[in-house]
């Protein structure tokens, strides 16, 4: 007897891409937030609303760190600023080039592309 199979695998490349684009961006929303918080305990101390007011905007394919106080700018670009409390100038920018970001941000992707 002999046995023959004709099937063909079901193969979804428009259902595969979406949920690999979902998955891209979870990983950058985890990253971004991993950014916020890395900078946020960077960040000048005084009060703690520096800090606080760290926020994470996913956009299409992307996301946006930010720091919403009406200083924050000032406090991070101003390297000549003393911080007697605690933190740093360029807090932001610090945890964006930390190799530690780069690191997170192929975790985060490594977990969500995981599962499909």
């Amino acid at each position: 007897m002999k046995l023959s199979c004709r099937c063909a695998p079901q193969f979804d490349a428009a259902s595969l891409a979406a949920r690999a684009q979902a998955a891209g961006d979870r990983a950058l929303i985890r990253a971004g937030e991993q950014v916020r918080a890395h900078a946020a305990a960077l960040a000048p101390r005084r009060s703690g609303g520096l800090a606080a007011s760290g926020r994470v905007q996913p956009e299409a394919g992307r996301v946006t760190v930010r720091f919403s106080t009406p200083y924050a700018a000032i406090q991070h670009e101003r390297a000549d600023f003393r911080h007697p409390n605690g933190g740093q100038a360029g807090y932001l920018r610090a945890a964006l080039e930390d190799p530690a970001t780069a690191q997170a941000l192929a975790n985060s992707l490594a977990a969500e592309l995981g599962g499909l």
